[in-house]
């Protein structure tokens, strides 16, 4: 599985599927619930994965409250680090997501 080493990799060949204000697509629940956990694969802490979407802090929080509720990321605190990393339950959410993403990306260019 291809982990945040290309830029959001899961949401690669949707820039045919624009549809913004001004030339702007807004992400859907599931793109940045994807993205989190495919940067969050690799243990990482909150600036991290706030760089990495491109998102503030508290947008960032509220994902991340929801993701650890429900099991997709564990917390781990170092000292006066906390980092996450994406569980079992939000690798196999990704596995499925990058599924249903390949079919219907596949789909569209019939």
């Amino acid at each position: 599985m291809r982990v945040a080493s290309e830029k959001f990799s899961l949401i690669r060949g949707l820039e045919d599927f624009d549809v913004g204000v001004f030339g702007k697509r807004y992400r859907s629940f599931f793109e940045i619930v994807a993205a989190i956990l495919e940067v969050a694969a690799d243990r990482v802490n909150l600036f991290t994965i706030a760089r990495h979407l491109n998102t503030n802090y508290m947008h960032l929080r509220r994902y991340l409250s929801y993701l650890v509720k429900n099991g997709f990321i564990e917390v781990d605190a170092y000292g006066k680090q906390i980092l996450y990393k994406t569980s079992g339950k939000g690798l196999e959410f990704l596995r499925l997501y990058n599924a249903l993403l390949e079919m219907f990306l596949e789909g569209a260019k019939t």
